[in-house]
């Protein structure tokens, strides 16, 4: 791996552990292995108009996360 890689690698990490496994499910089923949100909203219990819903906020909230944390950390005096 890229020595350069290796923040992000663990910036990402970090906002992908803070979500809610829920949240966590779908978008790695969905969003990451294509697995059809009917599918995902059986095996999780859910309706599957709320798949796309959980889907949709869970991406913006992994990027959210995501720039929280990096900003956190190129904020931090040397």
């Amino acid at each position: 791996m890229d020595d350069l890689a290796a923040p992000y690698l663990d910036h990402l990490n970090e906002a992908w552990e803070s979500l809610p496994q829920r949240e966590q499910r779908v978008l790695w089923h969905v969003g990451v292995l294509g697995v059809p949100a009917g599918e995902v909203a059986e095996a999780v219990g859910i309706p599957a108009g709320t798949v796309g819903k959980i889907l949709e906020g869970a991406r913006m909230e992994l990027g959210v996360r995501y720039r929280e944390i990096v900003h956190r950390e190129t904020s931090r005096p040397s």
